[in-house]
């Protein structure tokens, strides 16, 4: 456990035409993006960047390879959602690179933690370690995003609801450490999440500042505790072994509300108040919005057991006991019919 004097999470800007706050780093960036955040702030950047990079792939491999043909300039500025803001984040680890991220959604964390999140094969990876010297959040921008994306990203935090539960039986089962301080300042998130559900729900200023906040704080407990535990458990295992069965990816938050409806049921623990957070912020985690079918679910579940003790992941409800095919049938028909 570390000390929280030595514990750094980036510091977010929050406010109204942040672009202009460029005008000094674009000149001499490399800006990696997409094309939809990219069009849409194109004509407002106040300088043109030295280089502009569109993202197409975290695969590791082919993203080396994409380095390799990056000019070396001294900033990477990542502006768009998760893909951008973690390859941005790798090349400045990688070439050793000042690092500004403008998250132009709030549909993940990415854009607050330090390690990228890379594909090996099928296999998420999170690889480097890359502090952004500023962090911009726009109002305009992230409002001016579909607000289902930003929705979304409640599923970030509703984890901690069964990572929490995870931990506890880590320790009765397994003899893991437990820090009961750091467990109910997670809690807190959650609490501060169903109070501002209206705000989540219509991607207020108050919304978008309780998502980036939370992400901050979780991701504090996760640096001080040096692990993510306080945030992660059987939940974020299932969405990762569904993309490593099907190699397709889902929109995260959203795939990590369902599977945390999912995990509650398998731990015994109320599945009601995520239900509820869910419902009234308009996560769009049912199967169907999420292109999930009753087959891929089934064959998650049917795998999980032999996935976490592959990947080796810490002890959480899905290392008990392979499930039987009775469990995935009734977790399976409960899914499709929320």
């Amino acid at each position: 456990m570390k000390s929280a004097d030595l514990v750094r999470v980036p510091e977010a800007t929050y406010g109204h035409g942040l672009l202009r706050d460029l005008g000094d780093v674009l000149p001499d960036a490399t800006l990696v993006t997409m094309a939809a955040p990219y069009e849409q702030v194109r004509h407002d950047l106040p300088a043109a960047p030295a280089h502009v990079h569109f993202v197409e792939t975290m695969e590791q491999e082919a993203l080396d390879r994409v380095c390799e043909g990056l000019p070396v300039t001294p900033v990477v500025v990542g502006l768009g959602g998760g893909l951008a803001c973690d390859m941005a984040k790798y090349v400045a680890w990688k070439f050793r690179r000042r690092l500004v991220l403008v998250p132009t959604v709030v549909s993940g964390n990415a854009f607050v933690t330090r390690a990228a999140a890379v594909r090996v094969g099928r296999r998420v990876r999170y690889v480097g370690e890359a502090f952004p010297e500023r962090l911009l959040i726009d109002f305009d921008l992230i409002g001016a995003a579909p607000a289902y994306l930003n929705r979304s990203g409640v599923g970030d935090l509703l984890s901690i609801h069964t990572a929490l539960w995870d931990w506890r039986f880590a320790r009765e089962h397994y003899g893991e450490e437990y820090h009961d301080g750091l467990a109910r300042q997670a809690a807190a998130i959650l609490d501060r999440v169903e109070t501002d559900a209206p705000d989540l729900h219509d991607v207020t200023e108050t919304g978008i500042r309780t998502l980036v906040e939370g992400f901050r704080e979780e991701v504090r407990l996760c640096e001080v505790w040096t692990s993510s535990r306080p945030e992660e458990g059987s939940e974020h295992y299932l969405a990762y072994c569904l993309e490593a069965l099907t190699g397709r990816p889902y929109l995260h938050g959203a795939l990590v509300t369902l599977m945390t409806l999912i995990t509650c049921r398998f731990q015994d623990q109320d599945w009601s108040r995520p239900f509820s957070i869910a419902e009234r912020v308009a996560v769009p985690f049912r199967p169907a919005a999420l292109g999930l079918s009753r087959e891929d679910l089934a064959r998650t579940l049917q795998d999980i057991h032999a996935f976490v003790h592959a990947e080796r992941l810490p002890p959480g409800v899905f290392h008990r006991s392979p499930l039987s095919r009775a469990e995935v049938t009734r977790a399976v028909d409960w899914a499709f019919n929320l």
